[in-house]
């Protein structure tokens, strides 16, 4: 939902952030000028949460459009809730690391590029480019 309203990067009010690189993360009091630094700087990521038991750390705003969003899927919601999940956050940019690619052949790109745990491949794919077809290689 954040990224087709446009605010997938933007800091909102409630939000919580996660500190690059790990899951640790942090809910400031106020979105002030050293908050919209680190952001810009990449030291710190807006999250997203993984549903399951508990309650979510965001607050105010982010709080409101995650538990919309956890009501309109609330089948999935209180299955994972069901199964035993615990509520969880993810960054929601992800920085590719040693981004390289080249041509194959006509039409054909070999796409290279590493991942922190947990992240998907097939989500910068897909924002990369549109493709049909996807072969996993080393």
């Amino acid at each position: 939902q954040r990224v087709h309203d446009g605010v997938w990067h933007s800091p909102l009010t409630g939000e919580v952030f996660i500190l690059h690189g790990t899951n640790s993360f942090f809910v400031p009091d106020t979105i002030d000028d050293v908050i919209r630094r680190r952001l810009e700087e990449i030291d710190i990521h807006p999250s997203g949460p993984l549903w399951g038991r508990g309650e979510p750390p965001s607050r105010e705003d982010v709080r409101v459009r995650e538990e919309t969003i956890a009501q309109r899927y609330s089948l999935f919601a209180q299955g994972l809730a069901a199964a035993g999940m615990e509520q969880e956050r993810r960054a929601l940019r992800l920085m590719p690391r040693d981004l390289a690619f080249g041509w194959v052949e006509e039409g054909v790109v070999e796409i290279a590029f590493g991942l922190p745990s947990g992240a998907y491949a097939t989500s910068v794919l897909r924002e990369i480019a549109p493709y049909t077809q996807f072969s996993p290689t080393e």
